[in-house]
């Protein structure tokens, strides 16, 4: 097996081991938002049991009954979206980081050689999860989702109020809204993941080229689609492109970017499963 061979083999487990971060964090949201309905079921149940199975859209705007339940399915929303937050961001860090370890690894154990990559900048980091190339950071988007889902619940409510409908046709019609929700949340620390996978990688490489360059060794950055149905036909298109000098891949849009899913832009980076290897020669 030749050096090269090596490091796509290693890099391979190292995206695998992202994945299986990724996979993880996208249970724990699953489970914040299975909580978050559970307690708005039990506020709405409470309803019932306190007015009755008959309770009007009328009775509960009365004396502003409506509207202090809405305040505290509000204050769960609210830490709905905090739990939210700071699971993506913990996401980011530890794809980040085990990336950013796999790869210099990778590199090490291949060439034989202890090429030296430091460690992580916290300050870089830090701007990293922040990715200032979206039109919508992923903060504004979790909370613009979360506004949506509140909106949603509450238009749920006073319809089926309206409607005289009882607890059981109100908390399916949640359940359904909340899914709705979650999948747009999981979405988000998918694409922020992956984000994270490309930086990890790009951090270690850029460490590790100044050494390498001394050694008399030239590295190269090689896109590697995921070549099934799923992938873009213009990212099936990079497979096997080489960075530029400046380290930017151009894809068949026009769109530069230092890696996948770090372009900034939504029709490019969603559900983008792509990778970079990386040849020494």
């Amino acid at each position: 097996m030749t050096p090269n061979e090596r490091i796509a083999k290693l890099l391979q487990i190292s995206d695998l081991e992202a994945e299986k971060i990724i996979l993880g964090y996208e249970k724990d949201l699953a489970q914040v938002y299975a909580a978050a309905l559970k307690d708005v079921k039990q506020m709405i149940a409470a309803m019932f049991e306190k007015y009755g199975d008959q309770v009007t859209f009328k009775d509960m705007v009365a004396y502003q009954r409506l509207t202090n339940l809405e305040l505290e399915i509000a204050k769960q929303i609210k830490t709905l979206t905090g739990k939210g937050k700071r699971t993506v961001e913990k996401a980011f860090r530890d794809i980040v980081s085990e990336t950013f370890t796999a790869t210099g690894g990778a590199i090490n154990k291949s060439l034989e050689v202890t090429v030296g990559f430091g460690v992580l900048n916290e300050d870089v980091i830090k701007t990293a999860i922040i990715n200032p190339m979206q039109r919508i950071t992923w903060p504004e988007a979790l909370q613009e989702n979360s506004a949506k889902y509140l909106s949603q619940i509450k238009t749920e409510l006073s319809q089926g109020l309206i409607k005289g409908e009882g607890y059981a046709k109100i908390a399916k019609r949640l359940e359904k809204t909340t899914e709705m929700s979650a999948n747009k949340t999981i979405r988000i620390v998918r694409t922020e993941g992956h984000r994270a996978q490309s930086i990890g990688r790009n951090l270690a490489i850029d460490k590790v080229e100044g050494a390498a360059d001394r050694l008399g060794l030239k590295m190269k950055r090689i896109w590697v689609a995921t070549n099934d149905d799923r992938t873009r036909d213009s990212h099936k298109a990079m497979d096997g492109k080489e960075a530029d000098d400046d380290g930017l891949f151009t894809l068949p849009s026009g769109v530069r970017t230092e890696g996948p899913g770090m372009s900034g832009v939504a029709e490019e980076d969603i559900n983008c499963r792509c990778t970079v290897r990386i040849e020494v020669g």
